[in-house]
C-alpha cells in the first residue's frame, strides 16, 4: 500500500541544494528496536524500502502523527527521537519526494551509533505525543537532548 500523495511505487529523487542539508535531521525509533549490544540499527524499512526514514525538524509532529498514532494499539509507549550527525552520514543520506510530495531524507543503509548526536525520549500522553521544542540549533532546544547514542 503506497502512502496518500506518492505517484506509482517510486520516490522521485530530489537535487540536494545547500538548505535542505543544512537543516537538522531526526529519526524515530521504538526503544525496543534500538540494538542493545552496539550493532547498527537496521528497521524493518531497510530491508522492506531500501532506506531508513528520517524527517527535518518541521515534519516531526507530521511524522509522529502519520507513523505513531497513538490512538492505534499497535503505537509504543515511548519512542526516542534521534538527532543524526549529517556530515557522518555522506551520500548515503538523501533527500526525496514522500509523503505528499514533500521532501523527507532517507539513509540508504543502517545507522550507527556513534552517527547519532543526541536523543530525547517521548512519551504518549493519552492520543498525543510531546516534542521537545527544537531550535536552529542544539543550544536553541528546551529540553537539551542527552548527547550520543541511548
Amino acid at each position: 500500500e503506497s502512502e496518500p500523495g506518492l505517484r506509482g511505487s517510486s520516490l522521485m529523487t530530489l537535487r540536494r541544494s545547500k538548505s535542505s542539508m543544512a537543516e537538522r535531521v531526526f529519526h524515530l525509533v521504538d526503544p525496543e528496536r534500538w540494538p542493545e549490544d552496539g550493532s547498527a540499527h537496521a528497521p524493518a524499512s531497510l530491508e522492506s524500502e531500501g532506506f531508513l526514514h528520517a524527517s527535518f525538524s518541521h515534519q516531526l509532529a507530521g511524522t509522529l502523527g502519520h507513523h505513531y498514532d497513538p490512538r492505534r494499539d499497535e503505537t509504543p509507549a515511548s519512542l526516542w527521537l534521534l538527532e543524526l550527525d549529517v556530515s557522518r552520514l555522506s551520500s548515503d543520506l538523501r533527500v526525496e519526494a514522500s509523503r505528499g510530495g514533500a521532501g523527507f531524507p532517507h539513509l540508504y543503509r543502517a545507522l550507527k551509533g556513534s552517527e547519532v548526536l543526541r536523543w530525547w525520549s517521548l512519551e504518549r500522553e493519552g492520543v498525543s505525543w510531546t516534542l521537545p521544542l527544537l531550535g536552529g540549533t542544539a543550544e536553541e532546544d528546551a529540553p537539551e537532548g542527552a548527547p550520543g547514542a541511548p
